[in-house]
């Protein structure tokens, strides 16, 4: 019988302490990747590739930006994965040079990626206002939890993001006469 993906992924502390050591860290980022896209194994591969740290960077960069398509789109574990590979590198942090790898994220149609994508852009100061007025159009067309993150997302890049935010705030302030939009985004 063959063996599953599962019974080959090593749990956290042997990623960290057998890969590496044995000259077998590639292997192990594969296998811990592979783990990112399944509900029950996504936590345990996630803490290992963190703890492994800039070893993971480039197979997680690889991941981020590679969707597995079907006839129908993107299926939900490629999207899984993907979310897993940025909210990771957000996590270990890229560098400059990193970033045109996944400016292309930004305009995801997941607003999931696309969050994840623009919070890493702030934090590297990088693509500030194209990033900001993606938040912004994806705070008023998603669910509360993520229209949530994404405010908290925004509060907390606010040195990058103040300009864009204040712009947006005065177009949409209320006229002398009553009219213009109260709600950012839209109606």
């Amino acid at each position: 019988m063959a063996t599953s993906w599962r019974s080959e992924l090593p749990c956290a502390g042997e990623a960290q302490a057998a890969g590496p050591q044995r000259g077998e860290s590639s292997k192990t980022i594969s296998l811990l990747i592979v783990g990112l896209k399944d509900d029950d194994a996504r936590p345990a591969a996630a803490a290992a590739l963190l703890d492994l740290g800039g070893q993971a960077c480039s197979a997680l960069l690889l991941v981020a930006e590679s969707a597995v398509l079907s006839p129908t789109g993107e299926n939900a574990s490629s999207r899984r994965r993907r979310r897993s590979a940025l909210e990771l590198l957000r996590e270990i942090g890229i560098g400059r040079d990193d970033w045109p790898t996944l400016h292309p994220s930004i305009d995801d149609p997941y607003p999931r990626i696309a969050m994840t994508a623009c919070d890493i852009a702030l934090a590297l100061d990088m693509s500030g206002d194209e990033s900001v007025h993606r938040l912004v159009g994806l705070a008023s067309t998603t669910d509360f939890l993520l229209s949530l993150q994404i405010a908290v997302c925004v509060v907390r890049h606010y040195a990058v993001a103040r300009d864009v935010v204040n712009s947006l705030i005065a177009d949409h302030e209320p006229t002398s006469d009553g009219s213009g939009e109260h709600r950012l985004g839209g109606a």
